[in-house]
């Protein structure tokens, strides 16, 4: 039986930046227990004679190439929308000290 301990509980509740109350420490720790119990559990099931399976749909992502397109908006077009320009750019605030 795998059992968390207080220790456990108070590092995760640390971790996850949660307060957990005295009276909640065992009924996280009897979850937590659980949980791993039960994943144990299926860590010790049979899967040798099992293929390994990625997608349970058959499914598969449609995506287009990452190309270069030319844009058919101007550089003055897309000027007149930037809340502030200079030199031919959108100015925007810097991003790093």
């Amino acid at each position: 039986m795998i059992r968390v301990t207080k220790q456990d509980v108070d590092q995760i509740s640390y971790l996850a930046r949660l307060k957990i109350s005295e009276k909640e420490f065992k009924k996280y720790q009897d979850e937590l227990s659980a949980i791993l119990e039960y994943a144990d559990l299926i860590n010790k099931a049979d899967v040798s004679g099992i293929k390994p399976m990625v997608n349970i749909t058959g499914l598969s992502d449609v995506v287009r190439n990452d190309e270069k397109h030319p844009s058919e908006l101007l550089r003055d077009e897309v000027l007149s929308n930037a809340p502030d320009k200079k030199d031919g750019y959108i100015k925007v605030k810097s991003v790093l000290n």
